[in-house]
């Protein structure tokens, strides 16, 4: 069995149904499935590209698959920006803001665009597959190593504003995990170093989260609105992520002081290389 190739090809065909499903329904999920799959599919090329297979084509097919990618993410913003307003009981913050026209605007402009952004897709579908099969293993395992090195020196002495692009490595990193044979996991990461760079990314994608909603909040100037129940739900709201970033914050700050006793190499993993 050559795990790369089955997840290559699980992932990428799954990309292709939730398009069709997104399509067909319009539904919020099906969206973010295919965020979820196409995030896969760009870690693949990224490692292809790497192992200089075909590079010309990879390179444009990862430029395409990138569009597709920030297409998807304006309607998938603007699905999260609305459903926290909703749960959060923002309700005139939403009927003053600019979200549902936009999120409209967005879907119309990703629909007309649905037979090339298929097309997209399929390639990447057949090309990773293809490409994956000729993949050697070893391969595999020394990219991952590398990406395991790069995460290990993002996550020293990191500032807040790198966080983002630490929890991009992180992600890649899990993904590759995922390429590897069950023998060759652990040489890698243990399951405790597997799990707790998952909650670090998490951590870091709740503050990510907050912090783009405040800046969004922020630059929709509710502050100015002529009404002052308008004014006074901002101000609350203001406070609320502000609340929930100080949080995170700890939450990172403390996850990413654990990075060295979790992250160095174990017993297990130099029994794994032997």
């Amino acid at each position: 069995m050559n795990p790369l190739k089955a997840y290559a090809a699980e992932h990428t065909a799954l990309a292709i149904q939730s398009l069709d499903l997104f399509l067909q329904s319009g539904k919020e999920e099906a969206m973010h499935e295919l965020r979820v799959s196409l995030k896969k599919g760009r870690a693949l090329l990224d490692f292809l590209e790497k192992q200089k297979k075909h590079e010309k084509k990879i390179s444009k097919l990862k430029k395409q698959v990138r569009e597709v990618f920030k297409q998807a993410g304006l309607i998938r913003l603007n699905h999260l920006r609305i459903k926290w307003m909703k749960s959060n009981r923002y309700r005139l913050l939403l009927q003053n803001a600019s979200l549902e026209t936009d999120l409209n605007g967005y879907t119309s402009d990703f629909l007309s665009e649905a037979r090339r952004n298929k097309n997209v897709l399929t390639a990447l579908h057949k090309t990773v597959a293809k490409e994956s099969e000729h993949t050697s293993l070893v391969q595999v395992l020394s990219y991952a190593k590398k990406l395991k090195a790069k995460v290990i020196r993002l996550a020293s002495g990191l500032q807040q504003s790198h966080w983002h692009h630490l929890r991009k490595n992180i992600k890649r990193l899990m993904y590759a995990y995922h390429w590897l044979m069950e023998k060759d996991k652990i040489k890698l990461l243990t399951l405790r170093q597997y799990n707790y760079l998952d909650q670090l990314q998490s951590s870091i994608g709740l503050w990510h989260d907050a912090e783009d909603m405040k800046t969004w909040i922020s630059e929709a100037q509710f502050f100015f609105h002529p009404n002052e129940k308008v004014k006074q739900q901002f101000n609350r709201c203001w406070v609320q992520l502000s609340n929930e970033i100080s949080e995170q914050e700890k939450a990172v700050a403390d996850l990413l002081k654990r990075k060295n006793s979790l992250l160095k190499i174990s017993k297990l993993q130099i029994q794994g290389r032997k």
